[in-house]
């Protein structure tokens, strides 16, 4: 391996046109989940200002705390030629034709060496620090010939399109979800009798119980439960404060996405929950998947405060103004619904398994410690 300069051998923000208002693909960062290489859809819009990419590209969060969640993605999902934007917040990364493999940038991007270094070399104000391109650029690094870019990156790809088609497995099985939902509640022409109720009615509250732990505290606590924030996994400690099957919702920070829905977090098994998401169990006859579909496509813009920090707090989240179904029909739906969540929780766990070997074989990969 040859050892390089991260700026010699990958464009940084490389120039692309785009006119304004050229209608364009539109990625915002609530497209990207931590670590997960397809984007999660796209918005068309007018183009005004941010990123520009095309296929091949892989785009990096450059902004606390996106960055340290691993939000990154590949694009490949673009027409011949053509250029997409997104946030201001992302680092394009672009290979060199000749020297290195698009795939295998995406992979060193999301390697544990590239994003210590990316994340010790942010600055700025707390809450707001970003990575620095041209801090990026001296990065060190030990870049493999060409053809073995190729077979690291179609060694750790194969894994991808593994957890990508247990992904779209589990979204099919939300909608199929979403659809039972809405026959059973929403387009049911008895609603007009029912009687209107709260949020608040049909939750019990656990956020007496979280208990958040500094970056300090968790990295003497490295463990094998996860460590859940407002919107994902943030990290993995050697404890826990929850066993079941329980709802998050983000309370603070990032609380609701582009169309209004909050984000939600559907988790069972034991895991540990800091402080900016609430964690609501649901009162029989309610179950959490209920909760679930209820929320997931409910608009809570008129429950958020704050003008710069968002938040739900608690008493607007039981606030919130639901109809209550008769008992019997919530039983009925509640049953019917189980088994796909079951075959749910089984895809997320092939899921874990997977990204579990992936990240175990990125860093030897991409060190050079496994030979291709």
């Amino acid at each position: 391996m040859n050892r390089v300069l991260l700026g010699d051998v990958v464009q940084i923000n490389p120039s692309t046109k785009i006119s304004k208002g050229q209608p364009v693909k539109f990625i915002s960062m609530d497209k990207l989940g931590p670590f997960t290489k397809i984007p999660n859809g796209y918005e068309k819009r007018k183009f005004s200002s941010g990123t520009k990419f095309t296929n091949g590209d892989t785009l990096l969060a450059r902004i606390t705390p996106c960055l340290e969640n691993g939000k990154t993605a590949f694009v490949d999902f673009l027409d011949e030629l053509e250029v997409a934007a997104g946030s201001t917040e992302f680092v394009i990364l672009r290979n060199i034709e000749g020297l290195t493999d698009p795939d295998y940038i995406y992979y060193l991007s999301i390697s544990p060496a590239f994003r210590d270094y990316a994340i010790k070399s942010m600055v700025g104000t707390s809450g707001r620090q970003r990575v620095q391109n041209d801090v990026l650029a001296k990065m060190e690094l030990s870049l493999p010939p060409l053809d073995q870019q190729k077979k690291i990156a179609n060694i750790l790809g194969s894994l991808d399109e593994k957890i990508e088609l247990n992904r779209r497995m589990n979204e099919t099985l939300e909608q199929l979800g979403q659809t039972l939902f809405r026959h059973y509640f929403a387009d049911n022409p008895e609603t007009v009798g029912w009687k209107s109720g709260t949020l608040g009615d049909i939750i019990v509250n656990f956020d007496s119980k979280r208990k958040p732990l500094s970056s300090r505290q968790r990295a003497k606590m490295q463990g094998d439960y996860r460590y859940f924030g407002a919107t994902s996994v943030m990290d993995h400690v050697n404890d826990y404060l929850f066993d079941g099957t329980y709802l998050l919702l983000a309370e603070d920070g990032s609380v609701m996405r582009s169309d209004g829905t909050p984000y939600l977090q559907y988790v069972w098994g034991r895991f540990w929950i800091n402080n900016h998401a609430h964690i609501i169990q649901a009162k029989y006859p309610f179950t959490v998947e209920y909760l679930y579909l209820l929320l997931a496509k409910t608009n809570v813009q008129s429950l958020v405060s704050g003008a710069v920090q968002l938040k739900i707090n608690q008493r607007a989240m039981n606030s919130l103004v639901i109809s209550i179904p008769p008992d019997d029909l919530v039983i009925k739906f509640c049953n019917l619904v189980n088994s796909l969540f079951a075959q749910y929780r089984e895809n997320e766990e092939q899921i874990e398994l997977l990204v579990n070997l992936r990240e175990s074989l990125l860093p030897k990969l991409i060190s050079g410690g496994i030979e291709v």
